[in-house]
């Protein structure tokens, strides 16, 4: 990720918002990223922490812990932020009272090697409620202004999630708490590259994945309504039915004939599943 350091802390310091506190969380990286942000340490451009790999979670409470201001916005490294961004975010949760605790708008993904905007994720419909919220895989966590108070009060991230799912689980530990503003506007720029978590990723990931989002599922869910546990699950066993299509094809046949007895009046599962037996037949 040091080869997009620059780009992202140039970018963060172009924003038109001021007072701007930068907190670079280098988490046990083992390239040169320490070198790249001495010109920025040294112009107190930045605040800089090293820790041993602790993974995400664990490197984003440490940001959190060292910041001063009201409300954090979390950028990935290899990521970017539109003008005006913060400002924006800040403005409007400046204009709401302490029952808010989250502003978010929409992130645009673009490819990093022709620029090429390959989607615009909006958030809007899945942020108004609990039930949509945890039923899908979303990145609503990048186009968010947080309270940082209201980090703390759900207990900040959860370092047992040290591989994935650390931010759709705070997300929704911050919904049972306060209420969300949407933005119908893109706050977020994801960029998807070689190394990128969206392109980097086999069975041995695909497996944690499922195991941890079914720890989180037991969790979370324990007091919610009968419907949302039926989303939820049904939406669980749908996606790993998905990830494992290409892994462990028994696996995914079995998980997406879950996913549709859970809920028989959704064919999607069943024609995944259908086209996935031809496709076994032809061969």
């Amino acid at each position: 990720m040091a080869s997009f350091l620059h780009d992202a802390i140039d970018n963060i310091l172009q924003q038109d918002y001021r007072p701007l506190e930068i907190i670079v969380v280098d988490d046990g990286s083992t390239d040169n990223t320490a070198s790249i942000l001495q010109p920025y340490i040294a112009n107190n451009q930045i605040r800089y922490i090293y820790q041993p790999n602790l993974g995400q979670a664990s490197a984003r409470n440490a940001g959190v812990k060292l910041a001063t201001g009201d409300a954090i916005l979390f950028v990935d490294a290899d990521d970017l932020l539109p003008e005006k961004a913060v400002s924006t975010l800040v403005h409007a949760l400046e204009g709401l009272d302490d029952s808010y605790c989250l502003v978010h708008g929409e992130m645009e993904v673009f490819d990093d090697l022709t620029g090429e905007v390959l989607e615009v994720s909006k958030f809007k419909e899945i942020s108004k409620t609990f039930k949509r919220l945890i039923s899908e895989r979303t990145n609503l966590f990048h186009a968010c202004l947080i309270r940082k108070k209201a980090i703390e009060g759900v207990g900040m991230f959860s370092e047992s999630l040290r591989f994935s799912y650390e931010d759709y689980e705070f997300i929704l530990k911050l919904f049972k708490t306060c209420k969300f503003l949407s933005l119908d506007q893109v706050v977020y720029r994801y960029r998807i590259h070689n190394a990128s978590d969206s392109r980097v990723y086999n069975k041995e990931r695909a497996y944690l994945n499922m195991r941890q989002h079914r720890s989180i599922l037991k969790r979370i869910l324990k007091n919610e309504s009968l419907l949302t546990k039926i989303a939820a699950w049904k939406k669980h066993y749908f996606w790993t039915g998905m990830d494992f299509s290409q892994y462990d094809r028994k696996l995914s046949q079995e998980h997406l004939l879950i996913s549709w007895l859970i809920c028989p009046w959704d064919i999607a599962p069943l024609r995944f599943l259908i086209g996935g037996l031809l496709k076994r037949d032809r061969r």
